[in-house]
Protein backbone atom coordinates (compact mmCIF):
# COMPACT_ATOMS: atom_id res chain seq x y z
CA UNK A 1 0.00 0.00 0.00
CA UNK A 2 2.04 2.58 1.32
CA UNK A 3 5.18 1.84 -0.71
CA UNK A 4 2.58 1.65 -4.36
CA UNK A 5 1.39 4.92 -3.01
CA UNK A 6 5.04 6.82 -2.78
CA UNK A 7 6.36 4.72 -6.09
CA UNK A 8 3.06 6.25 -8.07
CA UNK A 9 3.72 9.98 -6.51
CA UNK A 10 7.07 9.55 -7.58
CA UNK A 11 6.52 8.11 -10.98
CA UNK A 12 4.06 11.05 -11.49
CA UNK A 13 6.72 13.85 -10.35
CA UNK A 14 8.97 12.19 -12.85
CA UNK A 15 6.70 12.36 -15.59
CA UNK A 16 5.70 15.75 -15.02
CA UNK A 17 9.48 17.08 -14.77
CA UNK A 18 10.21 15.39 -17.89
CA UNK A 19 7.24 17.20 -19.72
CA UNK A 20 8.05 20.73 -18.52
CA UNK A 21 11.74 19.79 -19.97
CA UNK A 22 10.47 19.09 -22.83
CA UNK A 23 8.15 22.07 -23.13
CA UNK A 24 10.70 24.34 -22.30
CA UNK A 25 13.72 22.76 -24.43
CA UNK A 26 11.27 23.30 -27.27
CA UNK A 27 10.22 26.73 -25.96
CA UNK A 28 13.88 27.64 -25.90
CA UNK A 29 14.81 26.13 -29.73
CA UNK A 30 11.58 28.13 -30.76
CA UNK A 31 13.10 31.52 -29.49
CA UNK A 32 16.29 30.29 -30.94
CA UNK A 33 15.89 29.49 -33.81
CA UNK A 34 12.77 32.67 -34.42
CA UNK A 35 9.59 32.79 -35.32
CA UNK A 36 8.40 31.29 -38.16
CA UNK A 37 8.34 33.93 -40.77
CA UNK A 38 6.16 32.34 -43.44
CA UNK A 39 3.04 31.76 -41.04
CA UNK A 40 0.94 34.21 -42.28
CA UNK A 41 3.23 35.65 -45.31
CA UNK A 42 1.38 35.52 -49.01
CA UNK A 43 2.97 33.34 -51.70
CA UNK A 44 2.40 32.73 -54.88
CA UNK A 45 2.82 30.01 -57.28
CA UNK A 46 4.65 29.16 -61.19
CA UNK A 47 0.88 27.85 -61.64
CA UNK A 48 -2.20 26.40 -59.98
CA UNK A 49 -3.64 23.31 -60.71
CA UNK A 50 -6.50 23.16 -58.05
CA UNK A 51 -7.37 24.76 -54.93
CA UNK A 52 -6.31 22.91 -51.75
CA UNK A 53 -7.61 23.15 -48.33
CA UNK A 54 -5.12 21.73 -45.80
CA UNK A 55 -7.61 21.97 -42.68
CA UNK A 56 -9.83 20.13 -44.26
CA UNK A 57 -7.33 17.63 -45.47
CA UNK A 58 -8.59 18.08 -49.16
CA UNK A 59 -6.99 18.77 -52.67
CA UNK A 60 -8.28 17.80 -55.68
CA UNK A 61 -10.57 15.20 -54.23
CA UNK A 62 -7.72 13.23 -52.62
CA UNK A 63 -7.29 13.34 -48.38
CA UNK A 64 -4.02 14.82 -47.99
CA UNK A 65 -2.76 17.95 -45.90
CA UNK A 66 -1.22 19.66 -49.18
CA UNK A 67 -1.49 23.20 -49.44
CA UNK A 68 -0.90 23.89 -53.02
CA UNK A 69 -0.47 21.93 -56.48
CA UNK A 70 1.09 23.20 -60.10
CA UNK A 71 0.21 21.57 -62.99
CA UNK A 72 2.74 19.68 -65.04
CA UNK A 73 4.57 21.90 -66.21
CA UNK A 74 8.69 22.57 -66.81
CA UNK A 75 10.37 24.37 -63.22
CA UNK A 76 7.58 24.57 -61.49
CA UNK A 77 7.50 26.91 -57.96
CA UNK A 78 6.60 27.92 -54.31
CA UNK A 79 7.36 31.77 -53.83
CA UNK A 80 6.93 33.30 -50.32
CA UNK A 81 6.90 37.45 -49.82
CA UNK A 82 8.44 37.94 -46.37
CA UNK A 83 6.52 41.47 -46.81
CA UNK A 84 10.21 43.10 -46.40
CA UNK A 85 14.18 42.10 -46.36
CA UNK A 86 14.80 39.59 -43.31
CA UNK A 87 17.85 37.70 -42.37
CA UNK A 88 17.09 34.13 -43.15
CA UNK A 89 19.41 31.08 -42.09
CA UNK A 90 16.94 28.40 -41.77
CA UNK A 91 14.09 26.85 -44.25
CA UNK A 92 12.04 23.79 -42.97
CA UNK A 93 9.96 22.00 -45.82
CA UNK A 94 7.25 18.74 -45.26
CA UNK A 95 6.87 16.82 -48.38
CA UNK A 96 3.32 15.09 -48.71
CA UNK A 97 2.68 12.03 -47.41
CA UNK A 98 0.51 10.09 -48.62
CA UNK A 99 2.04 9.56 -52.73
CA UNK A 100 4.21 11.32 -54.82
CA UNK A 101 7.18 12.63 -52.90
CA UNK A 102 9.27 12.00 -55.86
CA UNK A 103 7.63 15.55 -57.13
CA UNK A 104 9.69 17.63 -55.06
CA UNK A 105 12.78 16.46 -56.48
CA UNK A 106 15.77 18.27 -56.92
CA UNK A 107 14.66 20.33 -54.69
CA UNK A 108 16.30 24.35 -54.62
CA UNK A 109 15.87 26.82 -52.19
CA UNK A 110 16.43 29.88 -53.34
CA UNK A 111 16.67 33.40 -51.70
CA UNK A 112 15.86 36.95 -53.14
CA UNK A 113 16.12 40.56 -51.72
CA UNK A 114 13.87 43.08 -53.01
CA UNK A 115 15.32 43.62 -56.64
CA UNK A 116 18.72 41.28 -57.41
CA UNK A 117 18.20 37.80 -58.84
CA UNK A 118 17.37 34.39 -56.87
CA UNK A 119 20.31 32.86 -55.39
CA UNK A 120 20.69 29.22 -54.62
CA UNK A 121 21.25 28.55 -50.78
CA UNK A 122 20.15 24.88 -50.46
CA UNK A 123 19.69 21.84 -52.78
CA UNK A 124 17.87 18.39 -52.06
CA UNK A 125 17.96 15.18 -54.19
CA UNK A 126 17.58 12.48 -51.89
CA UNK A 127 13.76 11.53 -50.77
CA UNK A 128 12.37 12.94 -48.17
CA UNK A 129 9.37 13.53 -45.98
CA UNK A 130 11.39 16.39 -43.90
CA UNK A 131 13.78 18.31 -44.68
CA UNK A 132 15.29 20.95 -42.56
CA UNK A 133 18.57 23.07 -44.06
CA UNK A 134 20.28 25.67 -42.38
CA UNK A 135 22.52 27.74 -43.92
CA UNK A 136 24.52 31.27 -43.72
CA UNK A 137 22.31 33.78 -42.57
CA UNK A 138 21.58 35.82 -46.06
CA UNK A 139 18.95 39.07 -46.06
CA UNK A 140 16.19 38.16 -48.35
CA UNK A 141 12.46 39.54 -48.85
CA UNK A 142 11.41 36.38 -50.94
CA UNK A 143 11.92 32.67 -50.33
CA UNK A 144 11.83 30.07 -53.14
CA UNK A 145 11.14 26.36 -53.67
CA UNK A 146 11.97 25.38 -57.50
CA UNK A 147 11.88 21.99 -58.97
CA UNK A 148 14.26 22.38 -62.05
CA UNK A 149 12.41 19.37 -64.46
CA UNK A 150 8.67 18.91 -65.39
CA UNK A 151 6.66 17.87 -62.98
CA UNK A 152 3.59 18.58 -60.95
CA UNK A 153 4.96 20.58 -57.46
CA UNK A 154 3.17 20.03 -53.84
CA UNK A 155 4.27 20.14 -50.63
CA UNK A 156 2.42 20.22 -47.06
CA UNK A 157 4.32 22.90 -44.97
CA UNK A 158 6.84 25.15 -45.44
CA UNK A 159 8.91 27.40 -42.70
CA UNK A 160 11.33 29.91 -42.65
CA UNK A 161 13.43 31.03 -39.72
CA UNK A 162 16.30 33.82 -39.04
CA UNK A 163 18.28 30.94 -37.47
Amino acid sequence: GLLAQRWLRAAAALALAAAVALAAGSGIRRMWIGPDLAQGAPWRLSTKWIDCHPEQRECGGSRTRIFFHTTFENGPWFELDLGRVRQVARVRVENRDDCCQERALPLIVEVRDQMGPFREVARRTALFQNWEVTFAPTQARYVRLRVPQVTMFHLSRVEVRQR
